[in-house]
């Protein structure tokens, strides 16, 4: 494997990397130095195991600065499985109902590192209703979000469908859970 991190032109930080194998144990690492010419921090390594190796990057003297780079990853030789970028969101849903109150509780687990558009539909019987759609933003770690349907009377099975979108990667998350509010009509 390769892994290259290079400073765009004219940077003003640099920046270091280090590469660790799925045991956690180092695979290399360095750092820039720009002002001598040196944009780039190159890492050849072959994986000890099977699993996920990690890049970490930071800023060179870990000062709280920021710096952009461009990071490469790259197979060396042989036939590489394909790279995996991992979920940059999270939904989750667990559903009770209070037939008392005729309330639906919705204890949603929800995680995102980009804006995205949050929606939620409820489906009972032939019926599609809109629970709500909403602007999420950025919620890193995902956090637990509570929200109530009330009204709904005994249906039988019910499902919550709940998405995470965004203009351009359409859903990027999804939940599905059903629940059985008593006999239905």
């Amino acid at each position: 494997m390769k892994v290259i991190a290079t400073l765009p032109s004219g940077p003003t930080q640099d920046i270091c990397m280090a590469v660790y194998q799925p045991s956690g144990a180092s695979a290399g690492g360095g750092c820039t130095y720009y002002p001598n010419g040196t944009d780039s921090v190159v890492i050849d390594f072959t994986p000890t195991a099977n699993g996920t190796s990690m890049a970490v990057v930071s800023v060179d003297g870990n000062d709280a600065t920021m710096a952009s780079y461009d990071l490469e990853v790259s197979c060396l030789v042989g036939t590489c499985p394909p790279f995996k970028v991992p979920p940059s969101c999270t939904l989750e849903d667990a559903l009770s109902y209070d037939a008392s109150t005729s309330t639906l509780t919705m204890d949603f687990t929800i995680g995102n590192t980009y804006t995205t558009t949050w929606n939620a539909w409820l489906i009972y019987q032939n019926t599609t209703t809109s629970i709500f759609s909403a602007a999420q933003p950025i919620t890193s770690p995902p956090v637990s979000i509570t929200k109530t349907y009330t009204g709904l009377s005994a249906e039988g099975i019910v499902g919550v469908l709940s998405t995470l979108t965004t203009p351009k990667k359409g859903i990027a998350c999804s939940s599905w859970e059903e629940i059985s509010t008593g006999t239905g009509p």
